[in-house]
Formats: structure tokens, sequence, C-alpha cells
């Protein structure tokens, strides 16, 4: 075990599901720990705006298998936002890491109506503001990014970026695979779906990702 900046953990973190590049807009809350990327094996990709750096990081998960982009607290992030409702839409894998003011500052004002708002167009959120726990919710989020393959949102005060922790989580990957099927469950739904089918006068089946339910059939004459 042995002492590492919480923002170098969230970095090596995004270099080991095999992220290069991470896109984003400097702003007044993440210099500092923009500072670290280049530390951790990334490379920086600048960006007109956020909105841009959305979608930027988009296509880089859609051709890598995930993707990374990094904003300031406040108005800036909102610009990103419509690039991350396309990401939850379609089931792109990407975090949205943004740049939180002191720990201090966030206690002495409303600053929870963003995450708030991110709820609703992500699969996982958290801000993280205590170092103790900082490993443990950057690797929740990152599972869930990975497991669901959609967006997370991750929060990060300024002055957490550098306190130290400890590395012993890092031997233990994050997920990059989905786990095996119960072969129970699998054996029952494959002898329902041959049921359906074999008392079925016109069978179609319609197979699609994330489809939530099939289409009524109409009926057809011979």
């Amino acid at each position: 075990m042995a002492p590492i900046k919480v923002g170098d953990y969230l970095f090596k973190r995004l270099h080991e599901l095999g992220i290069c590049s991470v896109f984003g807009v400097p702003g007044d809350y993440e210099p500092a720990l923009l500072d670290l990327v280049t530390d951790n094996h990334l490379s920086w990709k600048g960006n007109p705006n956020e909105l841009v750096a959305a979608y930027a990081a988009d296509g880089y998960a859609r051709v890598n298998g995930a993707g990374a982009f990094v904003t300031t607290f406040g108005p800036g992030e909102l610009s990103a936002y419509c690039g991350m409702a396309g990401h939850y839409a379609e089931f792109v894998p990407v975090v949205h890491i943004v740049g939180y003011p002191t720990v201090n500052a966030c206690a002495e004002s409303v600053y929870s109506m963003y995450e708030e708002m991110a709820k609703h167009i992500t699969a996982a959120t958290t801000v993280i503001d205590y170092a103790p726990t900082a490993a443990s919710e950057i690797d929740r989020v990152l599972n869930t990014m990975m497991y669901e393959s959609r967006p997370v949102y991750i929060g990060l005060s300024t002055d957490i970026a550098y306190e130290m922790i400890s590395d012993a989580p890092l031997p233990s990957p994050i997920r990059k695979t989905l786990p095996p099927n119960d072969p129970e469950l699998e054996r029952k739904v494959v002898v329902d779906i041959r049921a359906a089918l074999e008392k079925a006068t016109y069978p179609i089946m319609i197979v699609d990702g994330g489809m939530p339910a099939p289409f009524p059939m109409i009926p057809r004459s011979p």
C-alpha cells in the first residue's frame, strides 16, 4: 500500500479502462485537477465549450469503449447536459468529471441542485467531498458506468483532489465485462421463448438492446 492523491487515483482508474484522452474546458474549479492528467499517461484535449467536450467524449467512447470529459461546476457543466442526455439515451459509457469549489464553500451554499439534475440522465452520481471514501465512490460509479454502459457523474472538490488516500483498491480492477447469465434463469427464458414460438401462427421476434417490452402484434389473414 502507498499513498496517492485522490485526483491521481481517479485518472489511474480511467487509464485502466483504456481511456487515453480526456476532453474538456478549463474553468474556475478544476485547474489543479487538470494538472494531474498528464501525470497518469493521459492526454488533455481542450475544447471550445462544454457541449463540444461532451460530444467529443461521446465519439471517443463509441470507438474506444469508454470516454471522459471534465468541466467546471455551475453554468459550464449545464451546457454539457444535452450531450450527457444523448449518452444516456444511447447507452454510451462516459464519465463527466466536474471540478467543485472547496468543501467549506460548498457547505455554505446550496450546490446539490446540479447533481440532482444529473441524476436524471446518468446511471450513477457522486460528489467527493471526503477523502477517506473517495476511492470506493470512484470505483462504485465507474463500475456502474461499465456495467450499464451509460454515463456517470463525478463531482470533485478542488481541495480534495490533492488529499492523500491509500492505493490499496487499485489492484482490484474495474469490471469491464458483464457477469455470466444465471444458467437456470437462462434455461427458463429459452423454454418460454420456444413455447411462445411453437404456439404462434405467425411468429415474429424483435430483438433490440434495452427494449422494455415487445410491440403489440397485429394478426394478419393467411
